[in-house]
């Protein structure tokens, strides 16, 4: 499979584009390492990968106004003046706090449209077509084929879009994927909706790249060795299913115990987290705030486990994989764990009822299980050699 991928490779040149919104960073937040995981599964192709980000490309600087929070009138003005980039004029469907960074993408979006003139890409690679919807819609008439790379439904992110237009705007979701002649999802369930909607995805759970897995490789070997103390609470306060969690976890350890830390410690680390500070009145939880990687894997060395807890949130947690190649419990509530329940390593509670009882599980003796197995990658490149040689 992958010879007939190079084959047809070397027939397209350099026109496949992979146009993100993400960086190809291993090291990043959630969507820069999935995104990483994808090109590296894409390494057998000639492929362009082009960040928004990425000030080579020329992409306006003046849209970068957009992501700013400020009040002033001109930066209103601003904003006012770039509304016409979101397709179809859907700016207030979004909430608040997302309809300013849709703003940045449309616009970036409708820049890059322009890159796509110059190179005559034969295939285009995206992530989420919501965000980047005017270059859905321009592939689309001028019949380049999409594959689309899902991070999330983004619509069932509930604090994404207004709760009145949910509906509407997962039927937007589903007509811009519908345009697309490959869909690839990240979450187990959400390719179950999709195909009970008449797409045909390709499901592939998120596993990190080949340096990240070594390096969690050698967190397992000195966890052989190590005494395990104390529980982790790690995530990225940017992700506000993530931030709303560790809040209501942090309130639920001030509750009679409700958590069964006993004589343990909670240390709380990873961006942002310092703001949590307000919300601990318990002495047993330290707030670390974000470590380095040396620093954070000391910490996993050593840890009884690692507690994940979200109430709403779409997609799939790229944290879990890492943590289970790392050797280290995941004790998980049951929305958390989507795409990844029934899997040895994971402790899965429905209720904080049942916290406490899993986290005596969690740390016993007994050995974690192998680690979590790779993905087979065969069908996909199946699929995206379809589309190559269909050229």
């Amino acid at each position: 499979m992958e010879y007939l991928i190079k084959r047809m490779s070397k027939l397209l040149k350099k026109n496949i584009i992979y146009f993100s919104r993400f960086y190809n960073d291993p090291g990043g937040n959630g969507g820069d390492r999935r995104t990483a995981q994808i090109c590296q599964m894409l390494s057998p192709l000639v492929f362009t990968f082009i960040s928004m980000h990425d000030n080579s490309y020329a992409l306006p600087s003046c849209s970068n106004v957009l992501m700013s929070n400020g009040t002033s009138l001109l930066q209103k003005v601003i904003r006012s003046a770039f509304k016409q980039h979101v397709t179809y004029y859907k700016y207030n469907k979004w909430s608040d706090r997302y309809r300013d960074n849709v703003l940045y993408f449309h616009s970036q979006s409708r820049s890059f449209i322009k890159v796509i003139e110059k190179l005559k890409p034969s295939i285009l690679l995206v992530d989420d077509p919501i965000f980047l919807a005017p270059v859905v819609y321009y592939a689309k008439s001028r019949n380049i084929p999409l594959v689309a790379f899902c991070h999330n439904l983004e619509s069932l992110s509930r604090e994404q879009v207004e709760y009145k237009y949910q509906k509407y705007m997962f039927n937007y979701e589903l007509n811009l994927l519908s345009m697309c002649r490959l869909v690839v999802t990240i979450s187990r369930e959400e390719t179950f909706l999709l195909k009970n909607f008449g797409l045909d995805p390709v499901f592939y759970p998120y596993y990190p790249v080949s340096d990240t897995v070594r390096r969690f490789q050698k967190v397992r070997e000195k966890r052989q060795k190590a005494k395990k103390s104390n529980f982790l609470l790690f995530g990225s306060v940017g992700n506000l299913p993530t931030l709303d969690g560790m809040k209501r976890l942090l309130w639920a350890s001030t509750q009679n115990n409700n958590m069964g830390l006993h004589n343990d410690q909670l240390i709380v680390t990873g961006y942002g987290t310092n703001m949590l500070l307000n919300y601990v009145t318990d002495s047993r939880v330290q707030i670390r705030g974000q470590l380095s990687d040396n620093e954070l894997d000391e910490i996993l060395a050593e840890t009884k486990g690692c507690i994940i807890y979200q109430e709403n949130g779409s997609g799939a947690l790229t944290k879990i994989p890492e943590l289970l190649i790392a050797g280290i419990p995941v004790i998980i509530n049951s929305h958390a764990a989507r795409s990844h329940y029934n899997l040895p390593g994971v402790f899965e509670f429905p209720t904080f009822e049942g916290l406490h009882e899993q986290l005596k599980a969690a740390a016993r003796d007994d050995p974690m299980p192998n680690a979590l197995p790779k993905p087979d990658t065969v069908y996909l490149h199946k699929r995206m050699a379809e589309i190559i040689s269909s050229i």
